[in-house]
């Protein structure tokens, strides 16, 4: 079945709880809602919207960030993005915190807060010695003590491990650290990576800088390799041969 959708000049991109639908009014872009049904559940009056989740919606008027319920009621000031398990990003005199479905504000603000994922919220502290990472639970309860203070960059929970990154020398390297903050290590005794992208569906796509083995002693063929939770390299998606002669690697080691 096919709804009409002409009335409207832009339509959301995120097909979630509600449909955000755009026309213009005076040359001004206003936002709105409709149903699935296409009917409209919240007229077009705000300058910015955001999908509804889990009940709730943040959207933009006259420059203040809003929470509104599908009735259109506004019950928070100050907030960001949408829920996420339960709790919504606010923010407070630059600095950020939750609030949940009770409209129970969290205990802790902190420089920079990231949505909840697998149970744990990331968040930074800026301190006299640089940034400082670590992840709360949903009774904002510090997961580690010291554990990440080592590492420059720190990324959000995706298959039970957080990618985290450092420099070492003028090079910089990514790690896996899981919920016990013990580091990963690979089936050659690795724990460094020099290029990382986070696990999805039990496999991350790496590439360690070191060579994956040597033709002749003088030809270097390196791999980008998926990596198993294990520690495993189940496959293999790119080798760079850095030869000319590629058929001949191909036939020594057919790509998977």
């Amino acid at each position: 079945e096919m709804l009409s959708l002409e009335d409207y000049d832009e339509i959301g991109d995120e097909f979630g709880e509600y449909i955000i639908v755009k026309q213009y009014k005076n040359e001004k872009l206003l936002c709105g809602y409709i149903d699935r049904n296409g009917n409209e559940i919240i007229r077009r009056m705000y300058d910015m919207a955001y999908p509804f989740s889990e009940g709730y919606a943040v959207v933009v008027k006259d420059g203040k960030s809003l929470i509104i319920n599908n009735q259109n009621q506004v019950v928070y000031i100050q907030a960001y993005g949408k829920y996420t398990n339960g709790f919504l990003k606010i923010e407070k005199d630059q600095k950020y915190s939750f609030i949940d479905h009770n409209f129970n504000i969290g205990t802790n603000y902190y420089d920079s807060l990231e949505n909840f994922s697998e149970g744990y919220a990331l968040y930074s502290t800026d301190t006299e010695d640089g940034i400082k990472y670590n992840f709360i639970n949903s009774n904002y309860e510090d997961l580690f003590t010291n554990q990440l203070n080592e590492f420059d960059f720190v990324d959000s929970y995706h298959d039970g491990w957080a990618r985290v990154g450092r420099y070492i020398g003028d090079e910089y390297f990514y790690s896996f650290v899981d919920t016990n903050g013990n580091l990963l290590v690979d089936t050659n005794n690795n724990s460094l990576f020099e290029t990382a992208n986070n696990f999805h569906s039990g496999k991350a796509l790496i590439f360690t800088g070191k060579p994956y083995f040597v033709l002749n002693g003088t030809v270097n063929y390196y791999s980008i390799q998926y990596l198993a939770k294990d520690g495993t390299y189940p496959s293999y998606s790119y080798i760079d041969a850095r030869s000319t002669n590629k058929q001949q690697y191909q036939a020594r080691m057919p790509f998977s």
